[in-house]
């Protein structure tokens, strides 16, 4: 994204801002003016403290006057990529046009869904629900379904629960089907979403989990009672048979009763070995977190307090110490933890979010005429369920009445037929009427997404503060392009004459071609013979290897060739001042032994340090261009106002 290449860093989302010691009513003064534009206390501090976030001096005076000059020097650029007309390109407006669909996709999603949908969760957490279950178990789906919509009847019809559950539950452990208690988060999204949209009594479902189905009944909701802390000792009926688990956990029971220590005896005894060298401590958790046998002792007990006897559970038995209960923590202090949650499994929350897409309808404006739908139906073809119309006969008569009215906007039915037209996809589980519904949804989602784009500016003022940083940048970069960047890029002669005059200020003058040999100080030692003697100044460094490794056999000597300018750090002599035939042995702490040899000393060419020439003189330009912006765009300073938003004052 071309915002990245920007000095002043435009941050979208998610920052925590320092104004909290300007008074609102500040941010609305005139701290000064560019040009034209009056710079408002609001629009300065928006930027800064994006650019500033990790600036240990932010806010005090030497830093926001520090930033006034870089913030003018930006409006300066702003302004006169306007005067070029560079808000008129077809390839700003598009950048432009694209980031506020992402950006108002963002708040729609966060500000207006997500945040609602992470109270919802939090409120959920608040609230236990207890469940009851009849599992289906079976090979033919189709057969399990038909099963599942007897029970559903026959439970609506008011029989018995214990008495279906006995005649259809597959699972045996629970007479009853009970599931226990549980809260936000704990059940699979659909059975989560149902349930919290549910009464007492009410019976949900079927529900597909696997290859089974699941039929659940709303028992009762409660106050949650927030997480404890328990230590258990257990003892497991199916490794040591039901008559001696139950043996052994009474008589160890009964050596609790006589006084014993608790935690002693849950090294000694219990099977859990992850937590008996504990002393039997388990962990934090929530109902729903463990078995409903164990759970409803647990929450039973006060603190300190062991269960009155042995509790029987679908593992074995156990013997249940409270340790220490607390409540659900705040809403502040979960958040963080929510939003996360939410956004991972929003589909948890379907019905809330599908209610709140009603309630901004109902907010902006929305009448509705679904039974119209109908008449669609009629004009197309079951077809159209599983192949892509090449048309559809959208432009019928019948189809010109129109389906809702949004924010004042008429939608007609022709619309939705066009919709299905360029959205098609294949709906082959569907009855045709059910298809063009789901259509109607998205096609109304959409319609409302588009409106509610239009309010974001009036619902949330940090929202066009961020569309006009943006758009400020595109055109930053745009205008910095065309009379830094790319002028720099393209003006060979103008960089030719920068290098040329600019070489002693740079170091831009003598470069030294180096050899740099590596191998063990002996082995450099004979190179450096071989080269301080003059009969064997015309053998190449790869004959010089030659000679050197075949008389120390075993050993290792490479080399090579490298270009050293003046301006490079670490080197052992100064580029400006070194000859021809100089060398030096290396011998640093960390790296291998080397041997720098110069082979020849010669004038620095623009091609040696073409980078760093073209990166000054970019500099330079701007730094000419940035002179003449300021005699067109005079700047003027409230310095009353800067000072007032100053923490050292």
């Amino acid at each position: 994204m071309k915002i990245k290449l920007l000095g002043l860093s435009i941050v979208l989302m998610g920052l925590t801002y320092a104004q909290d010691h300007i008074p609102a009513e500040l941010m609305d003064d005139t701290l000064g003016q560019v040009g034209n534009e009056v710079i408002l206390v609001r629009d300065f501090v928006s930027i800064y403290d994006k650019s500033s976030f990790n600036d240990p001096n932010k806010y005090k005076y030497s830093s926001l006057r520090e930033y006034w000059d870089l913030y003018v020097n930006f409006r300066r650029k702003v302004q006169e990529a306007k005067a070029m007309g560079l808000d008129t390109l077809a390839g700003v407006k598009n950048e432009y046009e694209m980031y506020v669909n992402q950006l108002a996709n963002i708040y729609i999603n966060n500000k207006l869904i997500n945040d609602s949908l992470v109270k919802i969760a939090y409120d959920r957490m608040l609230k236990n629900v207890h469940l009851s279950y009849i599992l289906l178990s079976g090979k033919d789906m189709d057969s399990l379904r038909q099963v599942a919509e007897r029970v559903l009847a026959e439970a609506r019809s008011g029989k018995p629960w214990a008495e279906l559950v006995k005649k259809y539950s597959a699972d045996t452990l629970r007479e009853d089907g009970s599931l226990g208690w549980y809260s936000a988060f704990q059940l699979l999204p659909a059975i989560e979403d149902a349930v919290y949209h549910a009464k007492k009594g009410d019976v949900l479902g079927p529900f597909v989990v696997g290859q089974k189905l699941i039929i659940v009944r709303v028992d009762s909701f409660r106050k949650n009672p927030g997480q404890v802390l328990t230590a258990h000792i257990f003892i497991p009926d199916k490794k040591l048979g039901e008559a001696g688990a139950k043996q052994l956990i009474e008589d160890i029971y009964k050596r609790l009763e006589r006084g014993e220590s608790f935690e002693e005896l849950a090294r000694k005894f219990s099977y859990d070995r992850s937590t008996s060298q504990r002393g039997g401590q388990y962990k934090w958790f929530y109902p729903g977190e463990t078995m409903p046998e164990y759970e409803a002792v647990a929450f039973s007990l006060n603190k300190g307090e062991v269960s009155k006897e042995p509790v029987k559970t679908p593992k074995g038995y156990y013997i249940i110490k409270l340790i220490d209960r607390r409540p659900v923590p705040s809403f502040e202090e979960l958040e963080p933890m929510l939003k996360e949650q939410v956004r991972r499994e929003r589909i948890r929350f379907r019905t809330d979010e599908k209610r709140l897409m009603d309630n901004y309808r109902q907010r902006i404006g929305f009448k509705a005429y679904p039974k119209r739908l109908r008449k669609l139906v009629k004009v197309l073809d079951d077809s159209v369920l599983y192949k892509k119309p090449e048309t559809l006969p959208c432009n019928k008569f019948s189809l010109r009445r129109k389906l809702f009215v949004l924010a004042g906007k008429k939608y007609r039915l022709s619309d939705l037929c066009q919709f299905i037209q360029a959205r098609w996809r294949p709906m082959r589980n569907k009855t045709l009427e059910e298809a063009v519904r789901t259509y109607y949804q998205q096609y109304l989602d959409q319609q409302t997404r588009e409106e509610l784009k239009k309010r974001l500016h009036e619902w949330f003022p940090e929202y066009s503060a961020l569309l006009k940083e943006y758009y400020d940048g595109i055109l930053l970069f745009e205008v910095m392009d065309r009379m830094v960047w790319k002028k720099a890029l393209q003006d060979s002669v103008g960089l030719e004459k920068f290098f040329e005059s600019n070489r002693a200020k740079y170091g831009w003058t003598r470069k030294a071609e180096a050899i740099y040999w590596y191998g063990d100080t002996t082995v450099l030692n004979e190179v450096k013979k071989y080269l301080s003697d003059s009969k064997y100044a015309n053998l190449s460094p790869d004959s010089i290897r030659q000679l050197v490794l075949a008389k120390y056999k075993g050993k290792s000597l490479t080399f090579v060739r490298s270009t050293l300018l003046p301006d490079m750090e670490n080197l052992p002599f100064d580029v400006e001042k070194v000859k021809p035939g100089y060398m030096i042995i290396e011998n640093k702490e960390g790296i291998s032994p080397r041997l720098i040899y110069i082979a020849k000393v010669e004038p620095v060419e623009l091609t040696d340090v073409k980078g760093k020439v073209l990166s000054q003189y970019q500099q330079y330009l701007e730094n000419q261009w940035v002179s003449k912006l300021a005699e067109k765009y005079p700047a003027k300073l409230n310095e009353e106002v800067l000072r007032s938003l100053a923490i050292d004052k």
